[in-house]
């Protein structure tokens, strides 16, 4: 893993500023979130264990504080967030995992992957095209499912 694409505009900079500070102040919080926040993750985590078999090498992008890379079981597991905070659980939750903190946006692979998710990422991502340019050569498959609740800015639910 590797960043050391140019810098971010300042537009650009700002917006990362406002949601790193949201999903640092949600990090903060994890513990008194709703049930149906956490029904919600874990029925995320059943999907996805429908569809990538354990033992498969996998890269999180906007992966929080790891739980569903974690539930995944994989030979080689690697999350990417830009908030801290999500990342201090993660870590102290997952430590046979590791953790970046980067912006997705800004990322420099080096590396392939068995599989590549986004889960409820591309709400947060300022260009979706750029993240899925970065990923698209490293993985054979790519994963995204929206929040029900925040249609993402890619896919839009009727």
């Amino acid at each position: 893993m590797n960043n050391s694409k140019s810098m971010p505009s300042l537009s650009h900079a700002r917006y990362n500023e406002e949601r790193i500070g949201n999903w640092d102040l949600v990090a903060k919080k994890l513990g008194s979130l709703s049930t149906v926040r956490n029904y919600y993750h874990s029925r995320l985590q059943e999907i996805y264990r429908l569809n990538v078999p354990a033992g498969s090498t996998v890269l999180e992008l906007g992966c929080g504080c790891g739980d569903l890379l974690a539930s995944l079981n994989p030979s080689v597991g690697v999350g990417v967030d830009f908030s801290g905070e999500m990342l201090q659980i993660a870590r102290e939750r997952h430590p046979d995992l590791t953790f970046y903190q980067q912006d997705v946006q800004q990322l420099v692979l080096d590396e392939k992957f068995d599989f590549i998710i986004l889960s409820d990422l591309v709400n947060d991502v300022e260009d979706v095209q750029t993240v899925f340019d970065v990923v698209k050569a490293h993985s054979l498959s790519l994963i995204h499912i929206s929040e029900p609740t925040r249609p993402s800015k890619s896919s839009r639910m009727p």
